[in-house]
């Protein structure tokens, strides 16, 4: 599920009255023929097929390439066809080159699976074998990139972006994508040099490179919002090496920096960065920072950081910056080892650490082994978070009028500030009732007859529900009568509400005929000599 985006910077296609549908192969043999007869806003609308092309779209063309059938039978595969010359334009699998045009026409790519060995040569380098995009906003939806691999075409010439490579851009959008087994010198899945970059729902595992495994950038900010990266592998920073970013709702598993630092992400001149309900597990580095190495101070929020392998430090390295963590777990032998410097608040750290709110204890997962991170019966990190420390509700999330309260959503879009009954409350509020967890999953209980259920689904535990009357509870076994209507422990052939078993004939309108007359006493008396009360 995508959240609401803060501080989006969107892309936005403009409207062409005079727009048209090219179709390949039902009008064009080939994606380059209906490209070349396109005219601006066109849509290029591909069949399902292998298309073995390294397809240019000309400079000044604003177009949508869409695969009708989708990325898993809709190829442009690039590999092995010859180019048009060394460092000369037609690499990629698919290159959008705007040249000297202006750096914010719209373009838009989706339902493709790109596979490429070269890339489009530019400045003497090659980027983007798979996708290559120079001075346009791109939308990139739906698509997949596997197996661009520079690594034997280009062993001798730098190369960026083995999957896409975001030249000169503005602002573009990569909405549900796949990065796998690509390998390039920088950027094994995605480099961009310039601009706002936004990675929303994309997965990316067993990537490869020397600078950053994922993802590379250079003066460019990267937003990343519920994505995975999965055993990506570089020299520096295994997943992501790069300047600004914002990391929010993400999962980073075994990733590796090879020969340096950051195991999952390596920070340069990343002034304004910051980490927030994010699990980060098993990522190593030879060098600092087994899982995160940051040059410039850097938040880290309502996180998991466990099982991190350092060569030189800990699991976090902020060498020339600090590094503060809070409402966060951070879990595994030597995880504070060389640690330099980090601060703690109201965090779970094993060994223990110094600063208010911190503990030292089995945060008891669901199941962390097979990637269930949600706090389980009873662990201690329930209700023990600052609420102070979660991110302000800029945006005003939840319509509640007020902007400085906490963030209102965690890592699964759940509501924040969910009471356990169960659990003492000892952490800190500012505004709400109850303490944040720590971690980024708020406890949210499904299963039935733990203590801590939620059955009505409106994420207010069912005892609070029926101390506050919001419920009623006539059999007094600590379930919402209407749960019980609902999984037909009691009835309701009326459907006001209200369990028959619990309702008395003794009303006024005894025979419920909509009247209230001599018929109503006259049973009434029969009742009453029955023994009704």
């Amino acid at each position: 599920m995508h959240r609401v985006l803060i501080g989006l910077i969107s892309v936005s296609m403009s409207s062409w009255s005079l727009a048209a549908d090219r179709h390949v192969p039902a009008e064009f043999a080939t994606i380059q023929a209906a490209v070349d007869a396109a005219a601006y806003g066109d849509r290029i609308l591909i069949a399902p097929g292998t298309y073995n092309e390294r397809v240019v779209s000309p400079v000044g063309k604003s177009l949508e390439i869409i695969g009708t059938g989708g990325p898993e039978v809709t190829i442009i595969d690039s590999r092995g066809l010859p180019t048009a010359g060394p460092l000369g334009p037609g690499g990629s699998a698919l290159g959008i080159n705007n040249g000297p045009g202006p750096f914010d026409m719209p373009y838009v790519v989706e339902g493709l699976t790109l596979r490429g060995d070269q890339g489009t040569g530019f400045s003497f380098s090659y980027y983007g074998s798979g996708l290559y995009l120079r001075r346009v906003n791109a939308e990139v939806r739906n698509c997949i990139f596997e197996s661009n691999d520079t690594s034997a075409a280009l062993s001798n010439v730098q190369s960026f972006g083995g999957a896409l490579a975001l030249n000169e851009g503005i602002s573009s959008r990569v909405i549900d994508c796949v990065f796998r087994n690509n390998d390039c010198k920088t950027g094994g899945a995605i480099y961009a040099d310039t601009g706002f970059v936004e990675i929303v729902g994309c997965s990316f595992e067993n990537n490869t490179s020397e600078l950053g495994g994922a993802i590379r950038t250079i003066n460019s900010f990267i937003r990343v919002v519920d994505s995975e990266f999965i055993n990506n592998a570089a020299d520096l920073g295994g997943a992501i090496n790069g300047t600004f970013a914002r990391i929010e709702s993400s999962t980073f598993r075994g990733n590796t920096a090879t020969a340096g630092d950051g195991g999952a992400i390596n920070l340069t001149f990343s002034q304004g960065s910051v980490i927030v309900n994010s699990v980060f597990d098993g990522n190593e580095a030879s060098g600092r920072g087994g899982t995160i190495r940051s040059s410039h101070d850097l938040p880290i929020i309502n996180s998991i950081i466990r099982n991190s392998v350092s060569g030189v430090g800990g699991a976090l390295d902020g060498s020339g910056a600090t590094i503060t963590v809070s409402n966060s777990i951070v879990r595994g032998a030597g995880a504070l080892t060389g640690a330099i410097p980090v601060s703690f608040s109201y965090s779970n750290v094993e060994g223990g650490a110094p600063g208010d709110g911190n503990i030292d204890t089995d945060p008891v997962f669901v199941d962390a082994a097979n990637g269930d991170y949600r706090l389980d019966t009873g662990s201690p990190c329930i209700d023990a978070g600052s609420n102070l420390l979660v991110e302000r509700d800029v945006d005003d999330l939840n319509g509640n009028g007020i902007v400085t309260d906490g963030y209102p959503f965690d890592g699964a879009g759940n509501p924040r500030f969910t009471d356990d009954l169960f659990v003492p409350n000892t952490g800190e509020t500012l505004m709400i009732d109850f303490p944040v967890d720590m971690g980024p999953f708020e406890r949210v209980v499904e299963v039935a007859m733990d203590g801590n259920d939620d059955c009505n689904g409106n994420f207010i535990n069912d005892l609070v529900d029926i101390v506050n009357g919001t419920e009623t509870d006539l059999n007094s076994n600590l379930i919402p009568d209407s749960c019980d209507i609902a999984s037909g422990v009691l009835t309701d052939e009326n459907m006001d509400g209200i369990p028959d078993e619990y309702q008395t004939a003794c009303l006024p309108d005894l025979n419920e005929d909509g009247n209230l007359n001599f018929l109503d006493v006259s049973l009434f008396l029969s009742l009453f000599s029955m023994g009704c009360p």
